[in-house]
Parts: C-alpha cells; structure tokens; sequence
C-alpha cells in the first residue's frame, strides 16, 4: 500500500525523505532512505552541521526543523 503525505506517495520501500534547503544559498537537497536508522543519522548530522532548513516525510507525517533549531537548545 503506498500513503499519501501533503500530495506525496512514498512507497512501501521508503522509509522516509529528508529534504534540506541552505539557508544561505538557498541550495536543495533530497535524500531518500529505506532504513530509519540511516535516516536519523542524516538528520543528526544536518543539526549539528547547522545553515539547514529540514523537512522530513515519513509515511505517518510530515516534520518541519528550522535552521535555528540547536540555537533554540542554548536558551
């Protein structure tokens, strides 16, 4: 069965797509992953590294983590 997120169909092979966008140059990226386990690493990765606007879409929903996010942290 594939599933439907905000217009999207992710196969049943995919377990999510991770979608990034510079925030200083505006560059984007997608990344898609089968295993969560590679895709938590990606996400981890992309907050400690910072300047990324992350999207993720699994097939349950749909995550929005700003930029700023690990600066939120420090307060």
């Amino acid at each position: 069965m594939e599933w439907k997120v905000g217009g999207w169909e992710l196969p049943e092979e995919i377990s999510c797509v991770i979608r990034t966008d510079e925030v200083k140059t505006g560059k984007v990226k997608e990344f898609t992953y089968k295993s969560t386990h590679y895709a938590q690493r990606k996400v981890a990765e992309l907050i400690n590294k910072g300047g990324h606007d992350i999207t993720i879409c699994t097939h349950d929903t749909v995550h929005f983590i700003p930029h700023d996010f690990a600066d939120d942290d420090d307060n």
